[in-house]
């Protein structure tokens, strides 16, 4: 809190600490609502999408921001 009378609450969301997301100021605290794809205390880090071994047939995960592409084997498709 600020102010003479200690009674203005501080915007904690001041400069903007939620790098993918959208800050939600609380009490001497803020917490951030991440955009898909995105995770973490400040939306910093991108979730990965190949952790789950989505392709098939020996197919390569490349993780993309909110989405994946198998890069298939020659051959299979």
């Amino acid at each position: 809190f600020t102010g003479r009378l200690c009674s203005e609450n501080i915007d904690d969301c001041n400069p903007k600490p939620c790098h993918h997301g959208v800050c939600k100021d609380g009490i001497a605290m803020f917490t951030c609502e991440c955009e898909l794809g995105w995770q973490g205390q400040i939306c910093n880090q991108q979730y990965n999408e190949c952790i789950s071994d989505p392709c098939q047939n020996g197919g390569r995960c490349l993780d993309l921001v909110n989405n994946y592409q198998c890069i298939c084997q020659p051959g299979t498709s």
